[in-house]
């Protein structure tokens, strides 16, 4: 039994369909049943002509015969029943992908020989990187249903605003050299403050990653549309504590090999910039946040799973 985290049904009935030269959506069992029954009816009706018969004179004699007509008639009855048995394929058709490609050799178990485009399959474990959640959970409207300003926090931030109140520059040093040092102290007090850099690293990885969430299975990081997620967000989250390992078939897009950013002194082309400019920052914010190492695989999906069996 498997417990899909992913599933890309369109993807695995495309692939379907180019290796069995069309689309196994569900398979119909026909059953005929046939019952019969006959009825046999009819009658018989005997006629007697009696007469007499001789030469006059000589002998006489009398004769008969009988003739016997039959009717009959036969009925038959006949009934016929068929019964359709259809079975929907639906998540089955990956275990029918699955055989396929085995039974065709495509799937590449080999890491070290991965190529972009290559069937890989691979167990591991997993982590989930939702930046969608993330922005929406550190925002200061929403952290303010949790967080609260503690009470020195307060007191100093009506002491800094009488100090700054006063708009003039010829502020003394006394009052100057104050102001600043309640500025870090109320930096250091805001509860708000440490989820600042958090936000706008989210809101700028949602820009990058729209409607996807990053799911990171050994040293494949795969881009998985979020429609086609099959856990809804709170348990999706939580699969940061399990222990168990998770099941990847995907296509590989392409290795992280090197540092996509321009060198120094490096002038970019016009065609490049608008080309590869978004990959470079992408590379920069997963490698330099510890999301994608050197070497890793970044892989277009088919399913995730956890398989009981």
């Amino acid at each position: 039994m498997k417990e899909y985290v992913y599933l890309d049904m369109d993807l695995i009935n495309s692939y379907l369909a180019q290796l069995d030269e069309g689309i196994l959506t569900k398979m119909v069992t026909g059953m005929d049943t046939l019952n019969g029954h006959r009825n046999d009816d009819g009658k018989d009706r005997t006629k007697d002509i009696q007469g007499q018969a001789g030469v006059p004179g000589v002998a006489n004699g009398k004769t008969g015969y009988s003739v016997t007509n039959t009717e009959k008639r036969s009925s038959v009855y006949s009934e016929t029943n068929s019964e359709l048995i259809e079975t929907v394929l639906n998540d089955y058709s990956l275990d029918v992908l699955l055989d396929n490609l085995n039974n065709n050799e495509l799937i590449n178990n080999q890491q070290d020989t991965w190529i972009d485009g290559d069937f890989v399959s691979i167990y591991d474990t997993i982590k989930v990187f939702n930046f969608p959640q993330l922005k929406d959970s550190v925002t200061t409207e929403n952290l303010q249903n949790v967080l609260f300003y503690p009470t020195e926090y307060i007191q100093k931030k009506e002491e800094y605003d009488k100090l700054t109140k006063n708009k003039s520059k010829n502020k003394s040093h006394t009052i100057k050299r104050k102001i600043k040092t309640l500025e870090k102290e109320l930096t250091e007090l805001d509860p708000f403050s440490n989820f600042e850099s958090v936000e706008r690293f989210a809101n700028y990885m949602s820009v990058l990653f729209p409607d996807t969430i990053l799911i990171k299975i050994g040293n494949t990081l795969s881009m998985c549309s979020t429609e086609l997620i099959r856990m809804n967000i709170p348990t999706l989250s939580l699969l940061a504590l399990t222990k168990r390992k998770f099941n990847i078939l995907g296509v590989v897009i392409a290795k992280n090999e090197k540092d996509l950013t321009p060198k120094d002194g490096e002038q970019w082309s016009s065609t490049k910039i608008a080309s590869e400019s978004t990959v470079a920052f992408m590379d920069v914010m997963l490698f330099n946040f510890g999301i994608s190492q050197r070497n890793d695989y970044y892989i277009r999906p088919v399913a995730i799973y956890y398989d009981s069996k």
